[in-house]
């Protein structure tokens, strides 16, 4: 009897134990965006900004840090932004194909689903300068 409950336990967290144990690479990207005139957006970035930019109302994009981690059940991925301010992204789960993570920092508390290798999580935030920044993540 208390082998077959072992067993049954054990195979109740088999699929958390799975997204507990998942190292999950992240990509993220900072960008200054302002509505300076003549509206100049970095070439690195050009892509991106594409597909986002009818969504915010600023001129120019200009890539100020991009940064790569990891990030898993026990370690969170933090790093400091433009402004004095800090990200943190927590892993709340992961399969193959999706990852769902907590993201904090000035301002912005959300939990989003990305698709792994797919386009970021683009969020416009915090004041900076003359404009914001924008904060894409991308998970690997």
């Amino acid at each position: 009897m208390k082998r077959a409950l072992l067993t049954a336990f054990v195979f109740l967290l088999l699929p958390f134990s799975s997204v507990y144990a998942q190292t999950v690479p992240l990509e993220v990207w900072v960008i200054g965006a302002s509505r300076e005139p003549g509206g100049r957006i970095d070439p690195e970035i050009l892509s991106l900004v594409q597909d986002f930019k009818r969504d915010f109302a600023y001129t120019s994009f200009e890539l100020l840090q991009k940064r790569t981690g990891q990030v898993d059940q026990q370690r969170p991925f933090r790093t400091p932004i433009p402004g004095g301010r800090d990200l943190n992204v927590a892993l709340v789960g992961a399969d193959q194909k999706r990852v769902e993570l907590k993201v904090t920092t000035s301002g912005v508390k959300t939990r989003v689903r990305i698709h792994r290798g797919g386009s970021p999580f683009v969020v416009g935030g915090p004041a900076y300068r003359d404009g914001v920044l924008i904060i894409a993540i991308f998970a690997r």
